[in-house]
């Protein structure tokens, strides 16, 4: 999956330098997506008269059929560094439409629900340095799991013994990774975790149980260490 977003960065690098007008960010962010197990369409050129209706891609997954009005999100791509304040409004009103959505300038990728007023979680892929956009290769992997992520969210359906097996292998590196920081602490006592851990939309949840069973270990460790003197 790595080498598909240095593709797309190439292909970013080359719209960019060609005029970074929106549309043309279209097409590297369909063939990205396309191998992430979905379906995605520019409807840039269809006009909606209901609010938000205006969005640029939609995205279905690849065990469904693709009907028009049921997409499972909606994508409103922006020019590089194209995210202003009429940008977080119009997604705003996307995702209340679609349930979610995404907004990206493809320097950031910001990823929404409906009825939030902020994103609920996002990444930057890319900077812009004096005119050149780079890659930063550091932010790939939580890049690749938002995706994921974004993509098994309500209303997937896990019906199968299979299903079940791919969501979880999808996230359990990134959840081993979470939970051996969270059990683990540093010289002030506060959990080895890194802010793209942080990032992740299932954090809080794994933070608060495991911070609970951590708390109800420790009368019983404390006990064991005492008995080992």
């Amino acid at each position: 999956m790595t080498n598909h977003v240095y593709d797309y960065h190439k292909s970013v690098c080359e719209a960019y330098r060609l005029g970074n007008t929106e549309t043309s960010f279209n097409n590297p962010i369909i063939t990205l997506l396309a191998h992430f197990n979905c379906k995605a369409r520019d409807l840039s050129g269809e006009r909606s008269r209901q609010a938000g209706g205006n969005i640029d891609i939609k995205i279905w997954r690849n065990d469904v059929d693709i009907v028009e009005t049921e997409p499972l999100a909606g994508l409103e791509v922006k020019k590089v560094g194209g995210i202003d304040t009429r940008a977080r409004a119009q997604i705003k009103k996307e995702a209340a439409l679609y349930g979610y959505a995404i907004l990206t300038d493809n320097l950031v990728w910001q990823f929404w629900r409906a009825g939030e007023e902020k994103m609920y979680s996002g990444v930057q892929l890319m900077e812009l340095d004096d005119g050149k956009v780079t890659l930063k290769e550091e932010n790939i992997e939580l890049f690749i799991s938002l995706i994921q992520d974004f993509l098994l969210q309500d209303p997937a359906q896990i019906r199968s013994s299979n299903k079940l097996a791919e969501y979880m292998a999808i996230h359990a590196k990134t959840i081993r990774s979470v939970i051996t920081g969270i059990l683990k602490e540093d010289e002030e006592g506060l959990p080895l975790v890194d802010e793209r851990q942080k990032n992740l939309p299932m954090f809080p949840e794994l933070y608060g149980l495991f911070s609970k069973i951590k708390e109800d270990l420790r009368p019983l460790l404390a006990t064991r260490s005492f008995a080992g003197m």
